[in-house]
């Protein structure tokens, strides 16, 4: 689809600003000979303050006569390059001058419309400026933006970045706006805007919005680009409703109507309404490159308006467009013409030609990439390129590769596929590597999620026919990708680069939590200037973020590890008693692979009819306590359909679901009458890329509990928290620091929380679906002047040090449910502390009883310390509740036990020690020779 327009325009004729705000005193300080060295004649500053004359004339006529203003632009040039041909003597006074003939040349370039002039003007300026030395860095902001500005309509987007970052380094040296300092930020967002990074892209545009002064004499024009390229960003995350509403309200301003019905022209094309697209379209008028995209919109347009011989006919119209105005260099017009010609050719049945038109758009989107072969596709990647582009690109071109292979059955084809696949996939990872928030990735990871279960199908239908297990493998993998790859990212991270300690990791993990607790303000504001002025914050750090985060990257340049292939998994991570489950839904279907360490195999198989029903049913019965209803029959099925096909003898299970799996305790499914957690012991991961072995014998661990309910309830202040005087039971472990009731407090936990093995906490907890970052455990709230004061949100606990941490107990309600994103999992409270460094969590996936949990947790305990290990621990601490004669039996629903689950590392195996066999013998050894000793001084007699 194509993207809205964002605008990195190149400066109308009516925006030129002055350069140097105080000319004659500089001209002063020339002929009083201020600067050392020679002095340039006086002849030749004459001819410079003429021209600068008509400069500032025509600056000043702008607003009331163009053609004066147009006339007094060209006198200026011409003065200009009068005065840029005498020989000026070196020195820095030269220097300093040539610096501000050439930036003014390159400005009024710009105003006739010859950009390369203008960059080679604002090129010599920045080499004046390298040369006089000691001239402050802000003569340099302005060149800087406009070579970014002409390299971003080249599209030489490398350039850009490199122009637009030097500017922004200048501007960080200053406390206060520099002139153009909103044009540097706008340009900056464009920047993220085209590698679709639209949450910084929106940081930046309202950054832009924010410096731009009242007093600036083009205010209205500005003011209405900036707000359109705001709703541009809108457009990008997929939020159309309030970016047409955005578009609308800037329609009766009357500035830049034809960007504005392009967009909504945009937006309604995405929202499948292309008729109305086209109407929007045609009254759209550009004399500039532009008018290139707009043919490109058109002929999407029409291909999705089932119109295909006027799609080719705009495509022809833009690609003679992309030859005017881009010559036969790479273009993004271009490209995304050629893009569109192969989605038309596929259209028309001609897949090779489709095939042809796609590898040429990636050369095109993708400079540095030169495959002229359908079986090239890029390996890897570097630098800044619109990236959308080329995954789109890639995942059309794998799409038709598919197509033929189910069409001829030609393994080649399959292959093909195949490799696109693998490529697009790969350039996921490497554009979440360049992103500065989750946020960013997890939007980012949805793009990857719609298509994950193509190249999955395409493996195994490769897998079934030849029987060779490498497809297998190739399908596991696309899998695996798709499961938590932000989090596994997060954690490769925090290992390779936090634990360097170096400053600037530092630095992005207090900007992290001043993030958290600026979004927390501003969602909790209830005034309207109180919570702009938050979001003005979250801005200003996020941007700074982004800028500490490209400076670490270029310090520590990451290679985080791949996938590990299932042989390492096989040989490294896994014992003869673990078998790993990993699940994938997708279209009525259900891939299932298993993975032992001897074997591993794969089944598709269609879901059956009542699935989702039963599914859905069974959650719903769990997170019901009250219920004495629980579908046995629809666990056998769920059972049946999720675990029969790839069981093994192996008693633990370690399963890694998929989507709605999520919700489901697979511990509750039956067989014959029996739940599975009376045979297997069950843990739960986001994925293999996260697997890992572990030292999990907890005996005589130092641990930390806290549970501030234990005696009574709390009101108030919009919350309400009811008393759980069970838990106060429940946290009784030996030698625990245990805190209960008002000393339970969040500060407590926080000061105390890095120094323990285990941390227990038994209290309230809310997940918040529509907001993640707003989940949130509850601690004592007596005391405080707000209770939101005793809250730890889920944004704050990422930003914890957890790394010490072995064990986390989050008995707390709901801290394993949460927001389900597609491939990635939930975005719970256990995530959170995933996140900062403890991925082995024991949390609980619904708001259960009280007394059913304690009960639990103190077999837990019990086990804990006997040296079982934490899946092991649970496993048995639910037998014993299933087999407790004093149980009633209502009480022994799943609804009752099944909350708790446990995600983490696998147990290392215990070394075999021969020492205590050493000692053993060595004490028998004595014991013998004493009894020796000791008959032989007192040798038997006879009666």
């Amino acid at each position: 689809m194509p993207g809205t327009r964002q605008h990195c325009a190149l400066p109308r004729k009516r925006e030129l600003r002055p350069v140097l705000r105080f000319p004659v005193l500089f001209l002063i300080l020339l002929v009083s000979g201020f600067f050392a060295g020679a002095q340039p004649p006086r002849a030749v500053l004459e001819r410079y303050a003429a021209a600068d004359r008509s400069y500032r004339l025509a600056l000043q006529r702008g607003a009331t006569d163009e053609p004066a203003e147009e006339r007094l632009n060209r006198q200026a040039l011409d003065g200009f390059h009068a005065f840029l041909k005498e020989g000026l003597p070196p020195g820095r006074a030269s220097d300093s001058l040539l610096l501000l003939a050439h930036t003014k040349a390159g400005e009024l370039e710009q105003y006739f419309g010859d950009n390369d002039r203008a960059f080679a003007h604002y090129l010599a300026g920045i080499a004046a400026h390298r040369r006089a030395r000691g001239l402050p860095d802000s003569f340099l902001f302005r060149p800087y933006i406009y070579c970014g500005i002409i390299s971003y309509a080249r599209s030489r987007l490398d350039s850009a970045r490199h122009y637009f970052e030097g500017a922004e380094r200048i501007q960080s040296e200053y406390p206060k706006p520099l002139h153009e300092s909103e044009r540097l930020y706008n340009n900056m967002g464009a920047l993220f805007f085209e590698s679709g990074n639209y949450r910084q892209a929106l940081n930046y545009f309202e950054k832009a919005l924010e410096v731009l002064p009242r007093s600036h004499p083009y205010y209205r024009a500005q003011y209405v680009n900036y707000r359109s390229n705001i709703a541009a960003g809108l457009v990008g995350l997929e939020e159309y409703d309030k970016a047409l509403a955005a578009y609308r309200a800037l329609l009766p301003w009357g500035a830049q109507p034809n960007e504005i019905r392009n967009s909504m022209g945009i937006i309604r094309l995405r929202q499948g309404a292309p008729a109305e697209a086209i109407a929007l379209f045609r009254q759209v008028h550009y004399e500039d490159a532009r008018a290139a995209a707009l043919c490109n919109d058109l002929a999407q347009a029409f291909l999705d308006n089932r119109e295909p011989d006027s799609a080719a006919r705009y495509l022809r119209e833009a690609l003679a467009l992309s030859d005017r105005y881009y010559g036969r260099g790479p273009s993004i017009p271009r490209g995304q013409s050629l893009r569109l010609r192969g989605d038309l050719a596929r259209a028309q049945g001609r897949p090779d030609a489709a095939l042809a038109d796609y590898q040429s758009a990636l050369r095109q989107f993708y400079p540095a990439f030169g495959g002229m072969r359908v079986s090239d596709n890029p390996t890897a990647f570097s630098g800044l390129f619109p990236y959308l582009h080329v995954f789109q690109t890639l995942l059309a071109k794998a799409d038709v590769l598919a197509t033929q292979y189910t069409r001829n059955g030609a393994t080649a084809e399959g292959e093909g596929g195949l490799a696109a696949y693998r490529s697009a996939f790969a350039l996921v990872d490497h554009i979440g590597h360049t992103y500065e928030s989750d946020e960013a990735r997890l939007f980012l990871q949805k793009a990857r999620y719609l298509v994950h279960g193509k190249p999955i199908d395409l493996a195994f239908a490769l897998y079934r026919k030849t029987g060779k297990p490498a497809y297998l493998e190739t399908a596991f993998s696309f899998d695996q990708q798709n499961k938590a790859a932000v989090l596994a990212y997060n954690e490769g991270l925090s290992r390779s680069v936090g634990s360097t300690g170096d400053t600037l990791w530092r630095q992005e993990g207090a900007l992290r939590g001043a993030i958290s607790r600026w979004s927390l303000q501003a969602q909790r504001s209830t005034d309207s200037a109180a919570r702009a002025a938050a979001l003005s914050a979250v801005r200003s750090s996020e941007i700074e973020l982004g800028k500490l985060q490209r400076q670490r990257a270029e310090r520590h340049p990451l290679a985080l590890p791949g996938l590990p292939p299932v042989a390492q998994v096989q040989r490294e991570l896994l014992d003869n008693d673990t078998r790993i489950l990993s699940f994938h839904l997708a279209s009525g279907q259900l891939t299932s692979f298993a993975l032992t360490r001897s074997g591993f195999t794969g089944v598709q198989q269609r879901l059956y009819p009542g699935f989702q029903h039963d599914l859905e049913a069974l959650v719903r019965s769990l997170r019901a306590p009250d219920s004495s209803r629980f579908d046995s029959a629809a666990a056998q099925r769920l059972y049946d359909l999720l675990l029969a096909p790839v069981r093994g003898p192996e008693e633990r299970l370690l399963i890694i679901a998929d989507d709605e799996l999520h919700y489901l305790p697979f511990e509750v499914l039956t067989n014959n009458g029996q739940y599975v957690v009376e045979t297997k012991r069950v843990q739960y991961l986001y994925s293999t890329a996260l697997l890992k072995k572990e030292r999990l014998s907890l005996r005589a661990a130092r641990t930390l509990a806290l549970a501030p309910f234990t005696g009574a309830g709390f009101a108030g202040g919009g919350f309400a928290f009811g008393a759980l005087p069970a838990t106060a039971v429940e946290i009784r472990w030996p030698g625990a620091r245990t805190w209960t009731g008002t000393e339970a407090t969040r500060q407590r936990f926080l000061d105390e929380v890095g120094r323990y093995d285990i941390v227990h906490l038994a209290t309230h907890a809310v997940a918040n679906t529509e907001q993640p970052a707003l989940s949130y455990i509850a601690f004592a709230p007596w005391g405080l002047r707000r209770p939101e004061e005793a809250l730890l949100y889920a944004g704050e606990i990422y930003d914890l040090e957890l790394r010490r941490n072995r064990l986390v107990i989050l008995s707390a309600c709901e801290t394993g449910s949460g927001a389900l994103v597609r491939g990635e999992g939930l975005l719970s409270l256990s995530r959170a502390f995933a996140y900062a460094g403890c991925s082995n969590i024991i949390t609980s996936l619904w708001k259960a009883d009280d007394a059913a949990t304690a009960a639990i947790i103190g077999r837990l305990r019990h086990y804990l310390e006997s040296g079982e290990a934490p899946d092991a621990a649970l496993q048995l601490a639910k037998r014993d509740y299933l087999a407790d004669p004093s149980v009633h039996p209502r009480r022994k629903l799943p609804a009752y036990w099944a909350h708790l689950v446990y995600s983490g590392a696998l147990p290392e195996a215990t070394p075999f020690s021969l020492l205590p066999w050493v000692i053993g013998g060595g004490v028998l050894l004595l014991s013998g020779a004493a009894l020796w000793l000791r008959r032989s001084k007192h040798p038997f007699r006879a009666p």
